[in-house]
C-alpha cells in the first residue's frame, strides 16, 4: 500500500480512488471519499458516505511484546477518520462518527460520537450546514466535471516523463560530440558525466518552478474562506498538489530540506518566512496562510494544517508562528492556532485549531498540555483550559469545559511521511 502512494499518487484523494480500494480487495460504498489511507484492502469496509483523510489508517497491524496482531476494520456510513489517526485492527466505527486528526478510534464507539487524542477522549462535535448537492449527494454533472479536472492530474507524470528524455537527449548528444561519434567512447563516457550534473541540476529546476507557476495560474493567493467538496476550487487546489507532490518534491524539494533552497522555493509559493528561520517540511498546504517569523523552527515531519474538511466544506484558516517559535517533529498545527514568541510544542503534539499558544512556554501531547516543569504561562482558547488545569494539579480531562471543543477533522496535502 505504502508503495503505491508513490507509483500512482495522481490516483489518491480523488474520484478513482475509491475503485483503486476495490480493485485492490476493499469493500468500499458509494460516495466514499479516500485519500491516501493505509490499509490491508480485504480486512477493510468502508460503507456508503465515509470519508478517510490523508495518511489515516484502518486494519493496520497492531505489533507489541513479539506478536503481531492483523485483524478487520468496518468505517460505519457517514464516518469520518481524520489525518494520521487509526482505526485499528478489530476495530469498527459506527455509522456517523468521527475520529480526529492523530486520534485513535476507542473500543465499540457509539454512533454519533467524536474522538480526539491518542488516549481516545469524547468531544463535542458541531455540524457545518452545506448544500447537499455539493457535498454528500452531488448531481452527475458536478462529478463528471470533477473527473475532467482530475485527469489533468496526470500532466506531471508527463513532464517528469518529457524531462527525462530531455536530459537523456542531452548527455547522449554530448558522448556522441565528446567521442568523435564513438571513436573514443572513454572521451565520451568522461565528458558526458561531467556534464550529467549541470543537466540534472537544470531538470530539477524546471522540476520544482512548474509549480510554481501552476500555483498562481490554477488558484492564485490563498485567504480564509469555505469551500464545499464539490466545487472547481478544491479540485484545483488537489490538482496543484499533484504538481508539487510529482515534480517538486521529488527533485529538489526533498533533498533541500532545511536548506534555503526550501525556504525560496516556499516562499514564491506564497509562504511568508522570515529571516533565519529553520524549514524542513514541505506541508504547508495553503500556502499564503502560512506564517513563520523570523529565528522559527518548522521541524521534520510536522503539518502546518491550514483547513478542514468538516462535512465536506473545506474550511481555511491561517497558521502562524511567532518569532523564535519551535514545533517539534512529527506536530501538527491546525487551522487557526498560533505558537507565541519563544514556544516551543514538543515532538508528536496536536495543537488544536485556533489554540493561541502563549510565548516563552512548553508545549506536549495528544492535544497539547503545558509541560509542568515549564514557566507559568496563560493561554487562550481551549489551551487555557488545560493550562489551568495543570495550575491547579488537575488533570484537563477530570475538569468540566467552558464551552465547545473544536472539531479537528481535516483532510490535506499534504503527503508523505508523515497529509488536502
Amino acid at each position: 500500500m505504502r508503495r503505491t502512494l508513490v507509483g500512482t499518487y495522481p490516483v489518491y484523494a480523488s474520484s478513482a480512488t475509491p475503485w483503486l480500494m476495490r480493485l485492490m480487495g476493499a469493500r468500499i460504498g458509494r460516495n466514499v471519499e479516500i485519500s491516501t489511507v493505509e490499509t490491508i484492502p480485504h480486512l477493510t469496509v468502508v460503507e456508503d458516505g465515509a470519508f478517510l483523510a490523508d495518511h489515516s489508517m484502518a486494519a493496520v497491524p497492531r505489533v507489541g511484546r513479539g506478536w503481531v496482531h492483523i485483524g478487520s476494520t468496518v468505517i460505519g456510513r457517514g464516518s469520518f477518520v481524520g489525518n494520521s489517526a487509526i482505526v485499528g485492527p478489530d476495530r469498527d466505527l459506527p455509522d456517523d462518527a468521527l475520529v480526529a486528526v492523530l486520534g485513535v478510534s476507542p473500543h465499540r464507539p457509539p454512533p454519533g460520537t467524536s474522538w480526539l487524542g491518542r488516549s481516545p477522549t469524547a468531544i463535542p462535535r458541531v455540524k457545518v450546514a452545506a448544500d447537499a448537492a455539493a457535498t454528500f449527494a452531488p448531481p452527475r454533472r458536478l462529478k463528471a466535471a470533477r473527473w475532467a479536472v482530475e485527469l489533468c492530474r496526470f500532466v506531471p507524470a508527463f513532464i517528469v516523463g518529457w524531462l527525462d528524455i530531455a536530459v537523456v537527449y542531452f548527455l547522449a548528444t554530448v558522448y556522441m560530440g565528446a567521442s568523435g561519434q564513438g571513436s573514443d567512447p572513454l572521451r565520451g563516457v568522461v565528458v558526458a558525466t561531467v556534464a550529467s550534473l549541470p543537466a540534472a541540476v537544470a531538470a530539477a529546476l524546471i522540476a520544482s518552478a512548474m509549480p510554481v507557476l501552476f500555483k498562481w495560474a490554477l488558484v492564485g493567493e490563498f485567504v480564509p474562506q469555505d469551500r464545499p467538496l464539490f466545487s472547481s476550487f478544491v479540485w484545483r487546489n488537489e490538482l496543484m498538489d499533484a504538481f508539487v507532490e510529482v515534480l517538486a518534491v521529488p527533485s529538489l524539494i526533498r533533498i533541500g530540506l532545511g536548506s534555503p533552497v526550501l525556504t525560496m522555493w516556499a516562499r514564491w509559493m506564497g509562504v511568508e518566512i522570515g529571516r533565519n528561520a529553520w524549514v524542513e517540511s514541505w506541508w504547508l498546504p495553503e500556502t499564503d496562510l502560512v506564517s513563520i517569523a523570523d529565528n522559527a523552527t518548522v521541524n521534520r515531519g510536522t503539518v502546518l494544517q491550514t483547513h478542514l474538511f468538516h462535512d465536506r466544506v473545506m474550511t481555511m484558516q491561517p497558521v502562524r508562528l511567532d518569532e523564535g517559535a519551535t514545533l517539534g517533529p512529527n506536530s501538527f498545527m491546525l487551522p487557526g492556532s498560533s505558537l507565541g514568541p519563544c514556544a516551543t510544542v514538543r515532538p508528536g503534539s496536536l495543537v488544536l485549531r485556533e489554540d493561541a499558544v502563549p510565548g516563552h512556554s512548553d508545549w506536549s501531547g495528544n492535544p497539547i498540555r503545558a509541560v509542568q516543569d515549564a514557566p507559568a504561562a496563560t493561554a487562550t482558547g481551549d489551551t487555557a483550559t488545560r493550562a489551568r488545569a495543570r495550575a491547579d494539579h488537575l488533570d484537563a480531562d477530570e475538569r468540566p469545559q467552558t464551552g465547545p471543543i473544536p472539531v479537528v477533522a481535516t483532510s490535506t496535502p499534504a503527503r508523505e511521511e508523515p497529509t488536502s
